[in-house]
């Protein structure tokens, strides 16, 4: 991209723009789609921080290029508007393993005075700790198909006790209820 100083004004704003937010933002920019993003998205990028910040990102994060292929393609030639995917399931490895995260995002682009576009602001909220926690509790709402355990399930929520705590208290329901599968999540 070239020093500051070389810089158009719509790289200008938007890194002023993600930088500034509270939201957890990327820029992608150019046909490198060189990354940018603010201290609330460092957060999530584990051991990915600070080294991918200002890589092309089929270096800094070959799995997201990957994930998105032609839809990338699309939206550098100006043939789409702009993707929103909510829950989207992405296998990354932003600890050197993969791990299974969901994300919601919209990427849209950012046209320089000829309509052009020049790079990608990328909205994002991982929602993977809801997506799991949701599953779960689907799972144990099906172990449990009788009004008794739905009951127990909405007393706990005036007793103060954490998701958490409701959680490991129907595995042990499972587990008596001879549930085989939950003997192996109970350590």
């Amino acid at each position: 991209l070239g020093v500051r100083d070389t810089w158009d004004r719509e790289l200008e704003d938007t890194i002023r723009f993600i930088l500034e937010s509270r939201q957890p933002l990327v820029a992608w920019w150019g046909p490198e789609l060189v990354l940018f993003y603010n201290d609330e998205f460092a957060g999530h990028c584990g051991l990915r921080h600070p080294g991918s910040f200002g890589m092309p990102l089929r270096e800094g994060w070959p799995e997201i290029t990957a994930h998105l292929g032609s839809h990338l393609h699309e939206l550098l030639s100006g043939d789409r508007e702009g993707i929103y995917r909510s829950d989207d399931r992405i296998v990354l490895r932003r600890w050197d393993t993969p791990e299974v995260t969901w994300w919601t995002y919209s990427a849209t682009p950012v046209r320089g005075p000829d309509g052009g576009v020049l790079g990608l602001i990328v909205f994002t909220a991982e929602t993977t700790a809801q997506v799991v926690g949701g599953r779960r509790m689907a799972l144990l709402a099906a172990l449990g198909q009788d009004d008794e355990v739905a009951m127990h399930v909405r007393a706990t929520a005036n007793t103060g006790a954490t998701r958490e705590d409701v959680l490991e208290a129907l595995l042990h329901v499972a587990v008596y209820a001879g549930v085989p599968a939950a003997n192996h999540a109970i350590k």
